[in-house]
């Protein structure tokens, strides 16, 4: 309603502008050399507004095209983003499967959209473990590691991977690292004292 009365009002003072404006008495002479124009005063002053009118457009047409290169490349990122998303749950959902093609595929093609961000890099490693494929599951957890907010995930990996080679020595640096990373974890806790086990 309100919306209504305010369009009701807007038009009201238009109507009412170009009324006044059509009284204005008088003329307007333009030269320019040998070119002369005269007309009445409210034809200058629709005139006017005409040219302001579409300098207006032009203004806001010039600003769309400038922006229209960033509004491209910000759509293009939306939709490798979306992309990169449904790509991370069919990842999820082909290692829940134990699907191991699709969970390689689908988590390299998450990496390719989303880039190497902790997650893409623990799907990948996980669905390269899942193949059988320890070499690129191993360079995974690496990378992984080497991340200032995900190091835990990454030393978790390779930890993982060495206590299944029957690597102790291996095993303890990497908990160590761990210890480092991530102290008084009780994930980590319960890791040493089977490390301390299958030592004995």
């Amino acid at each position: 309603m309100r919306r209504t009365l305010l369009f009701l009002a807007v038009c009201v003072a238009v109507i009412g502008a170009v009324l006044w404006v059509a009284t204005l008495p008088g003329s307007v002479r333009f030269q320019a050399g040998d070119l002369s124009i005269d007309a009445a005063t409210p034809t200058w002053v629709f005139a006017a507004v005409l040219v302001l009118l579409a300098l207006y457009l032009l203004v806001r047409l010039l600003a769309w095209l400038l922006r229209l290169p960033r509004r491209i490349r910000l759509a293009r990122a939306q939709r490798r983003r979306r992309e990169g998303d449904r790509a991370v749950t069919r990842t999820l959902v082909a290692l829940a499967a134990g699907h191991q093609s699709d969970a390689v595929a689908e988590a390299s093609r998450a990496r390719k959209l989303l880039g190497e961000t902790p997650h893409t890099l623990l799907l990948s490693a996980q669905a390269h473990s899942l193949a059988g494929r320890d070499a690129d599951a191993t360079a995974h957890y690496t990378t992984l590691a080497a991340h200032p907010d995900a190091a835990l995930v990454g030393l978790r990996g390779l930890l993982d991977q060495a206590i299944a080679r029957r690597d102790w020595p291996e095993a303890h640096a990497l908990a160590d690292r761990a210890e480092r990373a991530y102290p008084n974890s009780a994930w980590l806790r319960a890791e040493r004292a089977k490390l301390l086990v299958a030592k004995e």
